[in-house]
């Protein structure tokens, strides 16, 4: 004969895998939107790639201007902080943008100059 607590631990177990089930659909629908923002800003950071290279170009100012980078990067990192990111991660994150960032800007100017 089945013990009784057996088969209440059963149903227990189905019940709290449904519950977990759609916490789970819920909080992937959630990170699925902030996903979607995420791209959305960086199109709109990348879209100002561009115009500054026009400036670089213009004025003869390089692509990689360190002391912007370094002051850039000090801020973000306070900012991160604040938010208990990890540092090493917003770093990686951030030279990642930065540096196709500056692609994008050489890439507009050769297209400058052609």
């Amino acid at each position: 004969m089945p013990n009784k607590k057996n088969t209440n631990k059963g149903i227990s177990k189905k019940l709290d895998l449904s519950s977990y089930e759609k916490h789970l659909k819920k909080y992937r629908l959630l990170i699925d939107k902030i996903d979607r923002q995420l791209l959305a800003l960086l199109k709109k950071r990348f879209y100002y790639a561009p115009k500054i290279a026009v400036l670089k170009f213009k004025y003869h100012q390089p692509f990689y201007q360190k002391q912007r980078w370094i002051k850039m990067l000090k801020e973000r990192l306070v900012i991160s902080n604040k938010y208990s990111l990890d540092q090493k991660m917003v770093k990686k994150i951030l030279t990642h943008i930065h540096v196709e960032s500056i692609k994008l800007q050489k890439k507009h100017v050769s297209r400058i100059k052609k």
